[in-house]
């Protein structure tokens, strides 16, 4: 059985030109990526991806403190695949 986890990046208030979320993978945790300005916060929130799709549960706020931010989601093992999104928060 594969996995498929997909990123997506939203902004509440504008679309961000210059930020960007990847993930990989350490070991069978999954690591979610930010990319952007320093001092910026990003709400990350996952979705199972077998289920409703308007049921996105918050994991965590992450402000950046580099121009590049890794969160890693222990809570994903041994759960369902996820889908990520990293929201920009002011």
């Amino acid at each position: 059985m594969r996995t498929f986890i997909y990123i997506l990046l939203t902004c509440l208030w504008t679309l961000v030109a210059r930020s960007q979320a990847t993930l990989t993978f350490v070991g069978r945790v999954p690591d979610v990526q930010i990319t952007g300005t320093s001092g910026q916060t990003y709400r990350v929130d996952y979705i199972n991806v077998y289920g409703p799709t308007n049921a996105w549960v918050q994991l965590t706020t992450v402000t950046l403190t580099n121009s590049l931010q890794h969160y890693l989601d222990f809570s994903a093992i041994g759960k369902p695949p996820r889908l990520y999104r990293a929201l920009q928060i002011p």
